[in-house]
């Protein structure tokens, strides 16, 4: 089951694939899209009980004030003793990722399905602390 919403036009669904919890964003998350970004992420991760996977694989613009609160969220989550791993494979998303080296503090992955069989076999990693390679990862996606 998924609920979805439309929030500072950025589409938000959450829904749970293979027991994991999914957060699923479309959309360009612009300044406005970010803020709407902290209001949807921060109590979901309130939600979650284990890693769950932020999808990002919809998002055509994800400036640095969404990275931004990328980071703040993993630092939440981790607070509570759970982490995300990403989902991206557009350019738009992670050419910031790797400009920024946040894909040395994600564990990044080009779909869902990777994503979650990962998670499910304990070898998805997370963020915040401990950094996890994200460029040199085994299933990170090319920007190329």
């Amino acid at each position: 089951m998924s609920e979805e919403s439309l929030v500072e036009g950025v589409s938000v669904e959450t829904l749970a694939v293979g027991g994991v919890p999914v957060l699923r964003l479309a959309g360009e998350v612009d300044t406005r899209g970010s803020e709407a970004l902290r209001r949807e992420l921060l109590p979901w991760l309130d939600t979650v009980t284990s890693t769950s996977a932020v999808d990002l694989t919809g998002v055509t613009f994800l400036p640095s004030s969404g990275l931004a609160v990328l980071v703040e969220g993993a630092r939440h989550a981790d607070r509570r003793g759970v982490s995300f791993v990403i989902v991206a494979d557009q350019r738009a998303v992670l050419r910031p990722f790797r400009a920024t080296r946040m894909d040395e503090v994600f564990a990044v992955y080009p779909d869902l399905a990777g994503a979650v069989a990962a998670l499910r076999d304990g070898a998805g990693g997370g963020a915040l602390p401990p950094a996890h390679p994200g460029a040199d990862h085994p299933h990170a996606p090319s920007v190329d």
